[in-house]
């Protein structure tokens, strides 16, 4: 493992993990040593995965959680690091929150949440985990045994939201913490509608199911709605606007006045960033308003619903769609 013919080292490190049971006051003695002196990228992926067993965190998991941290410390500037050893990473603390320790995989996950690669692979595992609660005999028992996956997303846009106000919203270097919101906000919609068209998918959430997902998410959405209105007076980009309405359009039929609120903060945050001169964002307000209308129209006796709705759609009649202007004389019309 300390040869210095690379080949050598690669084929040594494939079997480092195997070194554990026998003897594991030597594995972790190597794994120190070569976390500290290795500068080949897919050596230092073989360490990391030879830390990405249950079994040896269950039996060392203080030392798993710190030679983590070091990894992550020592990765933190580096871009050319296979996405593997990110990956390795992200398991590891993943079955650690799950079955282990909540506050040692949030110390890791601090340590790591200001590098692009962690936090993007953090959220493509964690909506991966969602995803397998799917077609369970006890779905929502699983959601709830898995309720800190929705912590760690929650970490995500604190973090993002505090850089965004820290930086200003002028600063290039904030162009990544949009994208780490926005894929936050995709991969809720798609951890929601996994069974839509997928054909991995083993059934339909039932409403129950529904319904325990949505109160599970439901302080995420607020927490971003209410944050991007905290932007400059109001500013989301357009992109996250786009999926943030595809879900809120699905929630709709579980509490339609909440969800009508929320979709005008989106709206008329997302406008600062041409969220209403697409298209195909007109088509998820058309889906909205006549799901209101067609099912929910109850909720418009009370003004501030209706003027939500009217303020909704005059953002995009600005835009100039005569979509959005027939429907706003219907309403009027109608109510």
């Amino acid at each position: 493992m300390s040869d210095n013919d690379l080949g050598v080292r690669h084929r040594a490190l494939n079997s480092l993990q195997l070194l554990y049971e026998p003897n594991a006051e030597k594995f972790w003695e190597k794994v120190e040593e070569r976390i500290v002196v290795e500068q080949d990228g897919v050596c230092i992926q073989k360490i990391a995965h030879s830390l990405n067993s249950e079994y040896i965190i269950t039996n060392d998991l203080s030392k798993v959680c710190s030679n983590c941290n070091v990894l992550i410390h020592k990765l933190a500037n580096d871009d050319d690091i296979p996405r593997d050893t990110w990956s390795d990473l992200v398991a590891i603390t993943l079955r650690i929150s799950l079955r282990h320790d909540r506050e040692l995989a949030f110390n890791i996950i601090n340590n790591g949440i200001s590098i692009k690669q962690f936090s993007h692979n953090l959220i493509y595992t964690t909506r991966s985990v969602l995803n397998e609660y799917n077609g369970k005999k006890l779905y929502v028992e699983e959601l709830n045994k898995g309720a800190i996956l929705f912590d760690i997303l929650q970490l995500q846009l604190t973090f993002r939201f505090g850089e965004i106000l820290r930086k200003g919203i002028q600063s290039p270097d904030v162009r990544d913490d949009f994208e780490i919101i926005d894929l936050v906000i995709q991969n809720l919609y798609f951890a929601y509608d996994y069974d839509n068209g997928n054909k991995k998918a083993t059934k339909d959430l039932t409403l129950p199911e529904k319904k325990a997902f949505y109160e599970k998410i439901k302080p995420l959405l607020d927490y971003t709605a209410n944050k991007s209105l905290g932007i400059e007076q109001g500013f989301m980009v357009a992109h996250t606007g786009y999926y943030f309405m595809q879900l809120l359009n699905k929630l709709l039929p579980l509490e339609p006045d909440y969800i009508l609120k929320l979709s005008n903060i989106i709206v008329v945050c997302a406008a600062k960033n041409n969220f209403t001169f697409d298209r195909i964002t007109l088509r998820e307000i058309v889906t909205l308003t006549e799901g209101i209308i067609a099912d929910h129209r109850i909720i418009l006796k009370e003004k501030q619903n209706f003027l939500y709705l009217i303020e909704i759609l005059d953002q995009f009649t600005t835009s100039g769609f005569e979509e959005a202007i027939e429907l706003t004389w219907r309403l009027k019309e109608a109510f």
